[in-house]
């Protein structure tokens, strides 16, 4: 027998790599994630703002009070230091301004650069003002008691790791001290008349310190408790533990019920794609799928909305593997499981077509094999996402006069008129996935989308049996090749008649339940690593074409 060639590595479909799950750096890690980025954004600007704001106040409250004192003399209020008092203040305000709006977005590195400078800026203002100050009241104390106000409430509402914190806080009180000792090297005040140099020295430090050990011990409260929620977050009754899949449009977790503690897959639309048209595409997910009751297609459990406007969906917890793996682990499959695993997904995908429904993103990644109920081998078709309404689908949900599905597995008519296309389409993409199955590559590959795009739309595919070097049973390979057709009247009616034409097939190369048994001992006897369960994670194209 012929070795099997390398299925070729252009546009195959391939799950992401696991998530990390180390500790992020802090050296501009003001945040872990993306979705805290708006966050952490809003909350910078919101202390800038009310350190602008306090000393707006405490500009005014100069102001009258000079005004009361030296009337004649008011124009001087513009002079030093009152007028770096002003400068503190429209810093502030800038701040806050620019990172509190929600169509502004600075990268990682500026917003940390923003959060570092503006600290040590707006606290290098106070050290100059405590030097500037008319002798006689200790001023630099009051410096001091603001620096640590400061450090503490920028703590408190910004999440950043204990690290940066101090780092930020530390560099903050050098100016504050340095100005302190200034003041009193400059003009003695009544403090240093009472007490000796030595016990201000100690005590400027203290304060110094005071501040950057409170301000970050208040951080590492913060962010540990944010660390937590985020590792259990409830949604509803549904507690979520740790992401297992992640998509275009969203983030699979596994989660459980707070009352029948089944374990359960919940799917959450990601933050970057909410908008209006992903908002009702999600939605109508959930509606399509949850129509479906084959035993074949993954069942919807409960739907919601989050507080904070964050959509998500709960369905049966699929712990198996996705067809992709399994031939990327184990090579190509025995004809007869083939058969056995086509037939299931014909079965599901008859039902969505008798209701109308048209997947058009049938691809191993989103077919999982698993054990259900001591049955191995049992198959779940997931992911409708890009699912077509033929009777009554809305052109803006359905990307109409768009170029939709996964290249590797995407029919002729998807790629020259994607409006006009219909169940025959999925047929298509079963011949893909059977061509996957039984040979360890896809039908047709190429270095770009434009040159796989041709090959669907111009090329033969090679017979499977020759592409494998091996026998593969004539009437199936048939089946698969006419599943392959470039025109839709070419290939089987419909995946009630694929379904029949598979049964026939199996007199050829019988699987038992025996067989599928024995497959996955042997799989559990092999570290294994864990599919991404409930979410078909291989690339998938959804591309505008020009109107004609």
């Amino acid at each position: 027998m012929a070795s099997k060639p390398a299925p070729s590595t252009a546009f195959i479909d391939r799950a992401p790599p696991a998530p990390r799950t180390s500790r992020p750096t802090t050296d501009v890690a003001l945040f872990t994630d993306d979705a805290d980025h708006a966050l952490v954004q809003s909350r910078v600007g919101l202390v800038y703002g009310f350190v602008g704001a306090a000393s707006l106040a405490f500009y005014v409250v100069g102001v009258f009070f000079f005004a009361l004192a030296k009337p004649d003399q008011l124009w001087k209020v513009h002079t030093s230091p009152i007028k770096v008092g002003h400068l503190a203040v429209s810093i502030g305000f800038l701040c806050a301004f620019a990172l509190r709006r929600g169509d502004v977005r600075v990268t990682r590195r500026a917003l940390a650069a923003i959060d570092l400078g503006g600290g040590v800026g707006l606290m290098g203002l106070a050290g100059l003002t405590s030097i500037g100050m008319v002798r006689g009241f200790p001023f630099e104390l009051v410096i001091l008691v603001t620096f640590v106000f400061w450090a503490t409430l920028r703590a408190a509402l910004v999440p950043s790791p204990p690290r940066w914190t101090a780092l930020v806080s530390a560099l903050a009180a050098t100016p504050v001290a340095g100005g302190a000792y200034a003041a009193y090297l400059r003009e003695p005040t009544w403090s240093v008349a009472i007490l000796p140099k030595s016990i201000l020295v100690v005590m400027v430090a203290a304060w110094s310190v005071a501040g950057v050990v409170a301000a970050t011990t208040i951080a590492r409260v913060v962010y540990g408790l944010r660390r937590e929620v985020k590792s259990a977050t409830k949604l509803g009754q549904y507690t979520l533990e740790t992401k297992i899949g992640e998509g275009g449009m969203g983030v699979v977790y596994r989660a459980s019920h707070a009352l029948l503690q089944r374990p359960t897959a919940v799917k959450l639309l990601s933050r970057d794609a909410s908008s209006e048209t992903n908002l009702r595409r999600f939605e109508r997910e959930v509606q399509t799928t949850s129509k479906l009751t084959h035993p074949n297609t993954v069942a919807i459990y409960d739907f919601g909305r989050t507080r904070d406007g964050v959509f998500y969906y709960a369905m049966e917890l699929l712990d198996g593997v996705s067809l992709q793996d399994l031939v990327e682990q184990d090579g190509p499959q025995p004809a007869g499981r083939v058969i056995h695993v086509l037939a299931q997904i014909a079965g599901a995908l008859a039902e969505a077509h008798g209701v109308g429904l048209v997947h058009r993103d049938v691809k191993p990644a989103n077919v999982l094999l698993c054990e259900r109920g001591g049955i191995p081998d049992f198959v779940k078709v997931v992911d409708f996402g890009l699912v077509k309404d033929v009777a009554h689908d809305d052109a803006a949900l359905s990307s109409t006069n768009a170029l939709v599905g996964t290249p590797l597995y995407m029919a002729p008519e998807c790629i020259t008129k994607p409006d006009t296309i219909d169940a025959r389409a999925d047929l298509y993409a079963i011949g893909g996935v059977a061509y996957w199955l039984l040979t360890g590559a896809p039908p047709f590959a190429g270095d770009n989308l434009v040159e796989v795009c041709a090959h669907h739309l111009h090329s033969v595919p090679e017979a499977p049996s020759k592409r494998l070097g091996a026998a593969v049973p004539p009437a199936l390979e048939a089946l698969v090749l006419a599943c392959l057709a470039k025109s839709p009247d070419a290939r089987p009616a419909s995946a009630a008649e694929l379904a029949r034409a598979l049964d026939a097939c199996r007199a050829e190369c019988v699987w038992t339940t025996e067989d599928a048994a024995a497959r996955w001992r042997d799989r559990r006897k092999r570290p294994v690593p864990e599919a991404g369960a409930s979410l078909g994670t291989a690339p998938t194209i959804d591309v505008a074409r020009p109107e004609s």
